[in-house]
């Protein structure tokens, strides 16, 4: 995982920002980046809704598939990952809340593959949720939506 560590750190050495650092640690699926700076610039590394720090994921899943054997990257930026994750949560809750009050399903669009993973997992893992609502995706690309059911 040093071939990956050194990889962040040049990349993130190109963006010329002032007082960065970086932890790196591993979970069971899970090769996780946290980086802390006080650099105005790293809002244009997350992006609008995480879309840029959610491609640079994505290219060094890609880049580094083999030495990741099964694990993802994840990096978080000044907590933007652990924060946003748990915005998500919350939506996926109060959508949950929604669908068993009227009995009518609930569509989120416009949401990345992690996003809906999150709301997936957030509603299967709640003791109060898990047997009175369903998810799933519908869609492809762009398109894909998650739907929220009404058992």
């Amino acid at each position: 995982m040093k071939k990956i560590n050194n990889f962040i750190e040049k990349m993130f050495g190109f963006f010329d920002l002032k007082k960065i650092d970086f932890k790196f640690s591993e979970e069971e699926r899970k090769f996780l980046v946290d980086i802390k700076t006080d650099d105005e610039k790293i809002g244009y590394l997350i992006g609008y809704k995480g879309e840029t720090l959610f491609s640079l994921q994505k290219i060094l899943n890609f880049v580094f598939f083999e030495e990741l054997k099964g694990k993802k990257v994840f990096i978080n930026i000044n907590d933007y990952l652990k924060n946003r994750e748990e915005k998500i949560k919350q939506m996926a809750l109060l959508a949950a809340n929604k669908v068993i009050e009227t009995q009518k399903s609930y569509c989120f669009e416009h949401l990345n593959s992690y996003d809906r993973f999150v709301i997936h997992q957030t509603i299967s893992q709640n003791e109060e949720y898990k047997n009175k609502v369903k998810t799933h995706s519908e869609g492809e690309g762009s398109e894909r939506v998650l739907i929220l059911c009404f058992k």
